[in-house]
């Protein structure tokens, strides 16, 4: 379910986040299921343990997961989950625009294709 590329050019802990995101968003990990832990994660993908900190800090800062003493990580409800999808959609689009603009994509040759978008 969890898995990583390690021959990947993109970083161990951004392909981690973006895989756990993904599972979020796809609903494959549900509201309150308990993530593996830090050390147990690390040890099945064979990744450094603060590699994985680092991936479930992140999430947690961005409302995708929560984590309680002693008891582990936990996926957050829906409503955190929505809002995670959603900065993770802009993400994704901005780093589009960045590869548009730097392939010479003029800005309203972009935006028309925004827009037809949102009109369908």
């Amino acid at each position: 379910m969890i898995s990583i590329d390690h021959n990947s050019k993109q970083p161990i802990y951004e392909q981690l986040e973006q895989c756990i995101r993904s599972l979020v968003e796809k609903g494959q990990l549900k509201p309150q299921e308990k993530l593996p832990s830090v050390r147990g994660l690390a040890k099945q993908l064979q990744i450094n343990p603060n590699t994985v900190q680092r991936v479930y800090s992140s999430l947690e800062r961005g409302g995708v997961i929560y984590s309680l003493a002693g008891k582990g990580n936990f996926i957050a409800d829906s409503s955190l989950a929505g809002k995670a999808q959603r900065e993770s959609a802009l993400s994704f689009f901005e780093k589009a625009a960045m590869r548009l603009k730097r392939s010479g994509v003029d800005c309203e040759t972009a935006f028309s294709v925004v827009q037809k978008i949102y009109q369908e």
